[in-house]
Order: C-alpha cells, then structure tokens, then sequence
C-alpha cells in the first residue's frame, strides 16, 4: 500500500474542472452583464438627447406664445389707458376727430346710441401703427346693448363687422366675468374665444370702468395667434390652447387625439411625460400664457420620440447583438481549445497520477521520497518501508550524498546487494530526494557469470589467435615447400604427361592456398583484428594490376579479359589499396573460375566528384553460367555455393564473395551483383575515398596535339583509349574501317586484342600487347611496344612515337631472365624453407649463404658486406625482429626482407617497427621474389 505524508492535500480530479468551466461561465454572465448596462446606459443617453432637444424646442416655442399674449395684453392696457368719459355727454358729431397742434391726436367715440358715446378713445398713430402691427383690431363691447363693435380709425375704411352670434356670445361672457376682482391692481384682462367662430381668432377684454366693469369692455380681436403658438421647429411637436376652465380653444392639427388625456395637465408649468396607462403616452410641456388663466400645452407622442431614437435602438441592438455573439463564439473557443484541452490534461494528470501510484505501488523495486528539512519520509511504498526498516542508516547515507552522485550500492549481512539510486527534486514546494532502492544480488551474480565469461571469450579468442597464427605458420611453411618445388621443377625439362601432373599439382596446391587465405582471412575479420590502411594509390593502376593478375589464365581458358576505365578517374586517392585489390581479385577469380567462353571486362566509373572526395565504381562482368535469382540473395554468405544443378561444381570454399561483403562494409562500400542465368553476372563495388594531396595536382604530361588513330577488335576499348588519347591532349579518333593515307606526324595506335585485319600502316605506331605475347608485326624503328595492362606505358610510348626519339630496347619475349647477381644472406630454421629459398635464389644468378637462425647470421664475418637479407620471424634464440634491430643497431642500411608464413597485419606492423624493409608472405612465387630483388638490385646501382 502505498503511504503518503498528508501535510498537504491530494489531488482532487474534480475539483479544478468544476472551477474552470463555473468560472468560465460567471465571466461570460458578466460580460453579457456589462453589454446590458452598457446598452442601457447609451439608450438612456440617447433618450435624454432626444428629450432634452424636444424640451429646448417646446420651450423655445413656449416663450414665442407667452411673448405673444404678454405684447397683446401691455397693448389692450395702453389702448384701455387712454379711454376717456364723455361727461358732458356731447355727442358724437360735436366731438371734434382730431386735436392737438399737429392734429395727429386722433378721437375715435365709442358708439353707444345714434349720436351717443359714454367713452372715448385718444390714440396717437403711434397707438394706431402698434394696433395695426400686431395683427389685432380694436373693438368695444357695450353689455347693455349687447354688442360688440370694431373700433377703426377715421382715416382707415370701415372693416368688417362681428356677427351678431358673436357679439352676442362675447356679452353674455363678459356679462359673467364681470364680478372678477382687479389683478395687482390692475383691471381684470379676459381671453375669449367664440366656439363656433368660423375665423381662428381670439378676444382679449379689459372693462373701461374696474368699479363698474357692466358698463362697457374694451377688447383687441387678435389674430395671427396659430402662427405665434405653433412651433416653427419640428421638435416641439403639437400644441393644445386651453382656457381657463381646460377647455381647448385651438390645436395644432394632429391634437384632436390628445384631447381626453391633455387636459388633466396640471396647472401648473411642468415638462414630463405623462399618460393614462403604467406607460407614458406624451411628452409634455404646459406653459400659462396670458393673465385670464389660459395655457398652452406643447407634446410629443412617445412613438415619435422613441422613433427619433430609432438609430440608437438600432446601434444599441446591433452592437450588444455583436458583442454577444462575440462573447458566445469567444467563450466556446476558449471553452474548446483552452478549457477543454485542460480539462482533458488535467484528467490526464488525474490518471496519471493515479496510476503514478499505482505503479509505485505494485513496482519490484523500492519507491521513497525523502524531505531534506526534516529527513522524514514523504511518500514510500511497501518494499521501500521494509528496507527502511532493516536498514535505518540508510536515510542518512541518502540525504548526505553529494549532488554529483547518482547511486551506491550496498553489501548487506546476510550476503545481498542493494543499489540505492536517488536523484535531488521538488515535490509540492518542497525539497526532497527521490530514492530506488533495488535488490541486485541476481544481477551481480549475473555480472559475476559475464566477466568470467568474458575472460573465458578473450582467452578462447586469444587461443583461436594463436591457432591461426600458429596453423598459418605450420601449414604455409610445408605448403611453401611444396609450391616452391612444383614451380622450380616446372623450369626442368619434363614430358608432355609430367606437365599435365605437374599442373593438376600446381592447380590443387594453388586451390589449398587460395582455402587457407580465405579462411584466416574471414578469421581475422569476424575477430576485428583487420583494420583498414590509409595511404594514396591509383585506382586506374590497381585496375591494371588485378586485369594483368588473371589475363594468362582467362587466355588460357579462351576467355577475352580486358579492362577500361573512366577518363576522369583521379590520379590517386587515399584508401587500403590491399583490400580493394583482395576484393576485386576475388571478383575476378569467380569471373575466370565460371566463365568457359566470351569475355571479362573490369570497369572503373566516377560516380561522383566534388573537391575533396570522389565516389568510385569497380565492375566485373562476365558471360558466364550466371546465378538464378534464389540463390543471388545469399549469394555473400560464408561458405555458399551454388548448386550443381545451376552451373558447373568447381573447387572453392565459398568464402570469396563473403570476404568481399565484410571488406565492402569495412569501407562503407556497396556491393551489388546482377545476374541472369545463361548470359552472365555483373558485381559492382562502389565506394568513396577521400582524394590524395597529389591528384589535385599531378597530371601525365601531354601529348601532342596530333591525330593519333585507335584500331582495335573491341569497340569499347577503341573509344576508351580515345578518351584517355583526348584527356593526354591527342586527337584520338577511331581507325576508320576503309582505312586512312598515313600522313606525318599521325600515329597509329594497335590496342589489344588486335583487330582482324590489321591496318597497312607505315607511319609511327605504338602496338600494344599483354605480357609474354608476341606481336603480329615485324621489329621496326618505327614501331614501338606497351602493355596492355599499363595506361602510363601506353601514354609514354605514344609521346615517343609522336617525337619518333629512338627505342632503348626492341621487344624479344624470349629473352632470358636478367642474372640479379646479388649476394644475399638467408636466415631460416626450417630446412626446407632453406632449400626452397636456395634453389630460387640461385636461379636468379644471386650467391646465397644460409644460417639456421639469427645467432649464426650475427657471428658471420662478412655480414656488413650481403647486399640483403632475408630472415624468417620466428625462429630459435634470436628470432627475426631481434636480428633486424641488432643489424640496424650495426649501422646494416641495406634492404632487410622478412619471411614470415604468418598473413596477420600485426606481423607485418611488428617487422617494419623493427626495421625491415618489407615483408614477404610464404608461399614465395618466383615472380615476387624477383620483382623484390630486382628493387634490391636498383637501389645498389
């Protein structure tokens, strides 16, 4: 069971999602909370513009009205102030029209009989002009007679008079106004308006007498007044005229609907709205105007003034409408791709802490975290626990490691180990140390078993290195008895049945030694002791050399074997030139070995070149048996054969072709092989090799810049050596098949295999042939010889034909072998081994003196005076390394050539260490060993 320290508390899987997507939502009320109000607020200001511009036109229009009837009223007291009594009761016609110096002072009588006035009114124009301004006419009300006359001037015609209706209406109304009381001591003024006038005009009355207001009334007929009250801006709305008893008088024309609901107005001046349901219907401004009580009612229907606040609906809605759905589209992104994906990982922290636990719980090993500040446990499961238990000093051992220290182990008493693995962490804010503790007394005996195992293997493998050493020295030493004496006697005259033996012998022993190369090859590789040279070399010389290793032996089979190589091939690179050699020998071998007619062709491709390396292409192609496609998939492994039923059984061990694959991938080469069975097999070996310091520099020296002519029996070699010709800077051209005049200085160039017919040609030619054939051609100074396997030899020789300089030498084949007479020291222990090396020196004319081993060789007098010395290696008292140094030491600066029957690498390292020249590698073929002293020979001259 797992224990945890609960000083803090636990996971809660769900308590974090419920937060989240609650807070999620509290955030997306609030902003659909702050949309409202923000809506509200801007609606609630647009609302108050919208009322506060119907205020300030409805006032504006309001003051225009009380202006209006202020100016009538001050006129109707003017006009009522300069009323005077006719107390002498003169009449009419004795009343003079008009007094004063000027005669402007007009007196206008006011009629009450035939010839009869009680009141008379004096007026100025000036009086006269402000009547006729404001739009009103003079009139005079007798209650007594119960009419209502105008009042004119003498000089203006006579208007039209009230009908009698009218003036009937306006006694019996002034007849009832008449108790009123005087206002601020002024007379009472009286607005009347008849109902059933035809003409929108108002009255305005002022009794002559204010003690006997019965007696006659002085009045203005106003008109004009709709065009003073109306509103001359659209946004004081429409107007009501109301009386002193609410009654309307006039109306603008849509205020026949307001009627019922305006006039429970208060009397009071008030703006606001105002209706009869729980909704406002207007929007309402009351004004009194005049002194009789009257006022004027300006309002707006509330559709109108919500209609001028249409666009601020529209904006308001829109954008609340917008920022809502802003707000849903970014809460459910927010929702899908932050709070979702956390809602998802923090399940997946819940479940992975669960099974964190779990798995500490049921874990084989010891799980514990440590708190630094107190060493107390945090969190442990059972396994932890008891080893905690048996081993108390543990806890201390962990807390007191260095930070660099990632574990220890422990011997415990009763004989097992424990590793203790800790590594220094944070768990909840706190320091701590996450501990395993884990019981590895299996392993260390495991570990115990390996080392020795180990130690068994390194001693198996060094027993299996001096085995090889061993049988390689043991079985090539005999083997190089037998091969020396075959090939000494095949130099002695025998029978044409002694040569067939002789050769079956020579073949078999060839095909032994081939065996032991290949399998202490293999050996050496599977046991890593083949380690790759890097030294420069040419790829197109390596080509010659391993085409003129096996040229003899495809003529002999009647196989045409020749080799071609691309123009653009560097002149060195850097690589193990032994082991390209070893794998395209091998190649080749395979080639000779299962091709009874046709051809061999190696070919060297450039891939690719850039500046410092270049990708090569080795291919060897014959038309032989070929392979069936099954058996191409294993055709690399070790010791495969193909089946009788497929080709031809031929002596081998099936090792070549997996040398080649382990050798390829030693380089990080390529090896491919395409065949098809009864037209041949194509083996390509690719590999990239670093160029050499000198083939960025060295190039053949060129050739003239003349037509040098190529003849030749296979095409592909006619057009190689005709790139090489072009690359050297010749004019190489194909022979032409009707031929072609010699002319001077055009050279002729026979490639091999000769063609059929060969070109009548007396100019300078350069005939090629392999080694050991005589040409179809007579000696010549005109004629010059090269090797069929040497580019170099051929680019010379041409340079010489082309400058026709005299031949050292003319070409006899039969000629004897140069006499080296060399005097040469052998050291061998092995009698045979003496007698071979003896009888082949001496038949290359040299002088042998032989010693049994590197003592007897150090106690010969003339030792200084051997122009070289071949020692084995291995031999009794002083071996060959020691006899090297000791002769090195004597100040010996000739060639020390060892012979050794061992092909290691480290043989061959140990010898040069020592001081030899070069080491030479038993079986000893006649041909190596003549070509080694033949250098002896040279560096003497």
């Amino acid at each position: 069971m797992l224990v945890e320290d609960h000083g803090a508390p636990a996971l809660e899987p769900q308590a974090a999602p419920r937060a989240a997507s609650l807070l999620l939502h509290f955030l997306a009320v609030a902003l659909l909370v702050c949309i409202a109000a923000g809506a509200t607020l801007y609606l609630y200001w647009a609302f108050s513009n919208v009322v506060s511009n119907y205020r300030r036109h409805m006032n504006a229009a309001a003051y225009e009205a009380q202006h209006f009837f202020d100016q009538r009223e001050s006129l109707l007291r003017s006009i009522s102030a300069s009323a005077v009594r006719n107390t002498n009761q003169d009449p009419i016609s004795k009343t003079p029209t008009h007094f004063g110096k000027t005669g402007q002072v007009e007196v206008l009588p006011l009629q009450e009989g035939p010839d009869a006035y009680d009141w008379a009114l004096v007026l100025t124009p000036r009086d006269l002009r402000r009547v006729a301004q404001a739009n009103t006419r003079i009139v005079y009300s007798a209650l007594r007679h119960a009419s209502t006359v105008p009042v004119g001037s003498h000089d203006q015609p006579t208007s039209p008079g009230i009908p009698p209706s009218i003036q009937q209406w306006l006694a019996l109304t002034l007849a009832d106004v008449q108790t009123r009381a005087p206002t601020k001591g002024l007379p009472p003024i009286v607005w009347l308006h008849p109902p059933n006038d035809s003409v929108k005009r108002l009255f305005l009355f002022t009794p002559l007498d204010a003690v006997h207001p019965e007696a006659a009334w002085i009045g203005l007929e106003v008109h004009g007044v709709e065009s003073a009250i109306s509103a001359p801006r659209s946004g004081a709305g429409d107007y009501v005229l109301f009386d002193e008893m609410s009654r309307p008088v006039l109306r603008s024309a849509g205020a026949d609907t307001a009627n019922q609901a305006l006039p429970h107005t208060t009397r009071e001046d008030a703006f606001g709205l105002q209706g009869q349901g729980w909704l406002p219907d207007y929007l309402v401004l009351s004004k009194s105007v005049g002194e009789d009580g009257w006022r004027l009612v300006y309002y707006a229907p509330m559709a109108h003034v919500l209609r001028d606040n249409a666009l601020a609906f529209q904006t308001a809605a829109i954008a609340s409408l917008l920022l809502i759905i802003t707000v849903i589209l970014r809460v459910r992104y927010i929702r899908r791709r932050l709070v979702l994906p956390a809602l998802r990982q923090y399940e997946a922290l819940a479940d992975s802490v669960s099974l964190n636990r779990k798995l500490i719980e049921v874990a084989p090993v010891g799980l514990c975290l440590l708190r630094r500040s107190d060493r107390a446990v945090v969190l442990s499961n059972d396994m932890a626990r008891r080893w905690f238990q048996g081993t108390p000093g543990w806890r201390t051992d962990i807390l007191s490691s260095h930070g660099d220290e990632a574990g220890r182990e422990h011997r415990l008493n009763d004989g097992r180990t424990a590793y203790l693995s800790f590594a220094p962490t944070t768990y909840r804010g706190e320091a701590v140390v996450l501990c395993g503790i884990s019981d590895i007394s299996a392993l260390k005996r495991i570990e115990q078993s390996l080392l020795q195992a180990k130690r068994d293997a390194e001693a198996a493998n060094q027993a299996k290195t001096v085995f090889l050493t061993t049988m390689s020295h043991e079985i090539r030493t005999p083997l190089y008895g037998i091969l020396g004496t075959l090939e000494l006697f095949s130099l002695t005259r025998v029978s044409g049945q002694q040569a067939q033996y002789l050769e079956t012998i020579q073949q078999s022993s060839a095909t032994l030694l081939r065996t032991i190369n290949d399998t202490l090859d293999l050996s050496r590789i599977e046991a890593g002791h083949t380690v790759l040279e890097r030294a420069p070399f040419s790829p197109v010389e390596l080509l010659n050399n391993v085409v003129a290793s096996f040229a003899a032996r495809a003529h002999a089979k009647g196989v045409r074997s020749y080799a071609v190589a691309d123009p653009d091939t560097p002149p060195a690179v850097i690589g193990d030139a032994t082991r390209i050699r070893q794998i395209l020998d091998n190649l080749a071998n395979n080639a000779i070995k299962f091709t009874d007619s046709g051809q061999i062709v190696l070919r060297l491709k450039v891939n690719s070149r850039n500046r410092d390396s270049v990708d090569l292409c080795f291919q060897i192609a014959d038309t032989g048996a070929g392979i069936a496609p099954e058996h191409q998939a294993r055709l690399f492994e070790p010791y495969y054969q193909v089946d009788a039923d497929n080709c031809v059984t031929l002596p081998g061990t099936g090792l070549g072709l997996s040398i080649c694959r382990s050798l390829s991938d030693m380089m990080n080469g390529r090896l491919n092989a395409v065949s098809e069975p009864g037209l041949g097999t194509s083996i390509t070996f690719e590999v990239r090799l670093p160029l050499a310091p000198e083939a960025l520099d060295t190039a053949p020296p060129e050739l003239d810049d003349t037509v040098v002519y190529v003849q030749g029996a296979v095409p592909e070699i006619v057009h190689n050596l005709c790139d090489w010709l072009r690359r050297w800077g010749a004019v190489g051209l194909p022979y032409p098949a009707n031929g072609v005049t010699p002319s001077e200085p055009a050279v002729l160039l026979q490639a091999w295999p000769h063609a059929q017919k060969i070109a009548n040609w007396i100019g300078p030619q350069v005939i090629v042939h392999p080694p050991g054939l005589r040409p179809r051609v007579e000696d010549s100074h005109r004629n010059w010889f090269a090797s069929a396997y040497n580019l170099a030899g051929i680019h010379h020789a041409v340079r010489l034909a082309q400058g026709g300089a005299a031949r050292s030498t003319s070409f006899d084949p039969k000629a004897a072998p140069e006499v080296l007479g060399l005097k040469i020291l052998v050291t061998e222990d092995n009698p045979i081994s003496q007698l071979i090396l003896r009888e082949q020196l001496e038949h290359m004319g040299c002088t042998v003196v032989l010693a049994g081993n590197g003592q007897e060789a150090l106690n010969l007098p003339d030792l200084m005076h051997f122009d070289a010395v071949l020692t084995d290696l291995n031999m009794p008292l002083v071996d060959g390394y020691e006899l090297t140094r000791i002769l090195r030491k004597r100040g010996y600066d000739r060639p020390v050539l060892g012979v050794t029957a061992n092909a290691f690498p480290d043989e061959q390292r140990r010898g040069m260490s020592a001081g030899m020249t070069s080491l030479l590698v038993k079986p000893l073929p006649l041909t190596i060993l003549r070509q080694t002293l033949q250098t002896v020979k040279e560096l003497r001259s």
